[in-house]
């Protein structure tokens, strides 16, 4: 009896241990909106972060979350609702189980789509993944990294970085990365050409007389 003891208090431990984490996890996402939120920024859809969930006996897999997904797009005027063939979004999205790295992982960046079907398709097929997108095979980056476009018809630019979760673990820690992709959101939408520097982060090359970014 006491193996199977054992074995039962371990499921339970294993749950018990999950949802502190799954806690600060909402914690976190609450702080990325409401700096959103300030940058006149929306989730295009709402609250909802998940889209392999499944209520019923048989769907396993979805019975626990493995990512949470959150694009934000330009608040759009009264009335109206966000824009889905926006062609270019930020997104903050966090992996509890990604497949090729040995840790949960917060990724973070901004894209651009050439399509007018909007950012949907490269998304569902790229980044609504339990296993995490194909170019996350570390778990933190130190500078900018740039999703190679020519590997996917739909995307023009993709600007990233990867944390590990465990070390998001303040305000100021998620300030930060909000303040640092917001930035590289509004460069994404300069219309004008990106390159990347020697450190990996995006260069503006402008027409004379072009602005600033974000201005």
């Amino acid at each position: 009896m006491s193996d199977t003891s054992d074995l039962g208090r371990s499921i339970k431990d294993a749950f018990l241990f999950l949802e502190p984490i799954f806690n600060d996890t909402a914690k976190l996402l609450t702080i990325v909106e409401d700096a959103m939120n300030k940058a006149k920024l929306v989730p295009v859809w709402g609250a909802s972060s998940v889209w392999d969930r499944s209520s019923a006996y048989y769907g396993d897999y979805g019975w626990i979350a493995h990512y949470l997904n959150r694009v934000y797009v330009p608040k759009p005027d009264p009335g109206q609702k966000p824009d889905f063939s926006e062609k270019v979004t930020l997104f903050v999205s966090v992996y509890f189980r990604p497949e090729r790295v040995n840790q949960p992982v917060i990724v973070y960046g901004a894209m651009k789509i050439r399509t007018e079907e909007g950012f949907w398709p490269f998304w569902h097929d790229t980044m609504a993944q339990k296993s995490g997108p194909p170019f996350l095979n570390q778990d933190r980056s130190e500078e900018w990294a740039q999703y190679d476009e020519d590997e996917v018809p739909l995307l023009e630019e993709m600007w990233y970085q990867v944390r590990p979760l465990v070390e998001i673990k303040d305000n100021n820690a998620v300030e930060k990365l909000c303040g640092e992709v917001i930035k590289i959101f509004k460069e994404c939408r300069t219309p004008l050409r990106t390159l990347s520097d020697t450190k990996g982060s995006p260069i503006e090359m402008r027409d004379e007389g072009s602005p600033e970014p974000g201005k």
